[in-house]
């Protein structure tokens, strides 16, 4: 198992996968590795989950925007903590009419924290009660925490984009008004003149 997860982190640093292409990859690779009949990933924007990875039959919740309460991973986005949940029908932390519907029989819920704060969670579905060991537990942490990585990477990369883009206005700017500074150099009593005209020209030069 941890080969395997070993594996899935490689493949994501060599192909430097977005978060969306990050996501798909974990839920097919741990279906894979547990067996289970479905999993999810979800990403909190703007308040919302949003999921940006579903596999099984958790499937449709592929690039839904549900709000946290409203999800099966509810108690782990409210107090940041794993949910394993051996038996959905009587477990009051989940809705019972979401896993009816969808037919899971147990669940496990594990928050991806990013910058301190719970950033999402991935879930893990099965269609029998009580269907997962810890094992199965701690390579969804082990995954979560891939997630974590990339998103960690991409705002990163984000900061460094926005970066290089102010550079390049800056330096666009100063390209422009090169003409107007080398005059001004090369005729300071001009500039000096200008300094001390109308106010509203004053304000147009330093502008």
């Amino acid at each position: 198992i941890l080969a395997q997860i070993v594996e899935t982190q490689h493949e994501i640093q060599t192909s430097h996968l977005d978060l969306a292409s990050t996501a798909n990859l974990v839920v097919e690779r741990i279906l894979k590795i547990t067996g289970a009949q479905g999993a999810a990933v979800g990403i909190v924007e703007d308040e919302k989950l949003v999921y940006h990875a579903g596999r099984g039959i958790l499937a449709r919740h592929m690039g839904q925007s549900m709000r946290p309460e409203a999800t099966l991973s509810s108690s782990t986005m409210a107090h940041g903590v794993i949910l394993r949940c051996t038996d959905a029908s009587t477990d009051f932390r989940v809705n019972p009419e979401i896993t009816k519907r969808l037919g899971i029989g147990s669940l496990i819920s594990v928050p991806i924290f990013h910058s301190g704060r719970i950033g999402g969670a991935l879930e893990l579905v099965f269609a029998k009660k009580d269907a997962f060991h810890d094992q199965d537990v701690r390579t969804c942490q082990l995954m979560a925490g891939l997630v974590t990585e990339t998103l960690i990477r991409t705002v990163e990369e984000d900061w460094r984009k926005g970066l290089a883009a102010e550079r390049a206005s800056m330096l666009e700017v100063l390209e422009k008004i090169k003409p107007q500074l080398a005059r001004l150099a090369n005729a300071p009593a001009a500039a000096l003149a200008l300094s001390k005209a109308q106010p509203e020209a004053a304000a147009s030069l330093e502008k």
